[in-house]
């Protein structure tokens, strides 16, 4: 993207990313909620507690909850559908208004508004398939939820590298986040569907307020939470391109992009250290190649840094 994208388009797909990230805002939080809860009924819990822990009784301990777990499958389908609509309403108005206003100027204004109206849908797809992932954490199924996003991602990849080679420029990571949202929408909802039994109950299952009610004691908390991380990460990026334009905004969110994925690394790092650690707390002798690891694992750190605040600025598309 940095050798076949414009210094302004590659700016305006991270304001794109930043507007899309207001949908974290208007869910509230239930996004996390509904791994605890579905992990719950999972159980056998018989009902939703609005705070602490469900209990779960011997006889029922065995079997899943599939009534209350289809009742709060249709349920959040209706919250997510309303919540898309919603986010793709809002943006289709005021998001188009600010790009528009913002793209006049620029020498391919009509491709970035084109840009962006292909990004409504996809905008609304990945909104509402939002939910399928914290579902099947709830089940116990991380591994297949993770592989799920990763045959997204590969999908996204393969689109937007095929997209920019044929000269689609801002058409292609548009393209690509349109058709993750659709891969990872489809796939999960598949396989939740199939393990939850939700074909025997989907006929009998039914929208509540009651679960939403319930949801709601912990969701609001953690969308207090998810503010604070918006305006961390996301707003920093509208604030520069409404104040320093596209261009320099590519060379923020370029950069806060490797410092992310310099965070996100240490942090797998920090974790997997601290776990072999705990478990070798009573041995003499540590294994020899965690020197090693220490070393390629900041090497890698410096690598992403270096890049990221010093020497990686978006080229020139005719200097590619």
């Amino acid at each position: 993207m940095l050798r076949k994208l414009p210094p302004e388009d590659l700016g305006f797909w991270y304001i794109f990313l930043s507007l899309a990230g207001i949908s974290s805002l208007v869910d509230m939080g239930f996004y996390p909620t509904m791994s605890r809860v579905t992990a719950f009924l999972w159980a056998g819990a018989k009902e939703i507690p609005r705070m602490g822990v469900a209990t779960v009784s011997e006889e029922s301990a065995m079997t899943p909850n599939y009534q209350l777990l289809s009742d709060l499958v249709r349920t959040m389908r209706l919250y997510y559908l309303a919540l898309g609509l919603l986010v793709t309403l809002a943006m289709g108005v005021f998001g188009t208004m600010w790009i528009f206003s913002k793209a006049q100027l620029a020498p391919d204004a009509q491709v970035i508004l084109g840009a962006w109206f292909l990004f409504l849908p996809g905008l609304f797809v990945n909104t509402t398939t939002g939910m399928w992932h914290p579902l099947l954490s709830g089940i116990n199924r991380v591994r297949l939820g993770q592989q799920i996003f990763v045959w997204g991602l590969v999908a996204n990849y393969i689109v937007v590298f095929g997209g920019l080679l044929v000269g689609a420029g801002l058409f292609a990571p548009v393209a690509g986040y349109l058709l993750m949202g659709v891969v990872s929408r489809l796939l999960a909802q598949a396989k939740f569907t199939e393990l939850t039994k939700g074909k025997i109950y989907v006929a009998t299952a039914r929208w509540s307020g009651e679960l939403l009610a319930a949801l709601w004691p912990t969701a609001w908390r953690t969308g207090v939470v998810t503010i604070g991380i918006y305006a961390t990460l996301n707003l920093g990026t509208l604030i520069c391109a409404a104040y320093l334009g596209p261009r320099m905004t590519a060379s923020y969110g370029l950069s806060l992009q490797l410092a992310a994925a310099a965070v996100s690394l240490s942090t797998a790092f920090v974790a997997v250290k601290t776990t072999a650690h705990r478990a070798n707390a009573n041995s003499k002798c540590q294994p020899k190649h965690w020197r090693h690891c220490d070393f390629a694992d900041e090497n890698v750190l410096r690598c992403i840094l270096h890049a990221g605040f010093r020497g990686a600025r978006p080229r020139r598309a005719d200097s590619a």
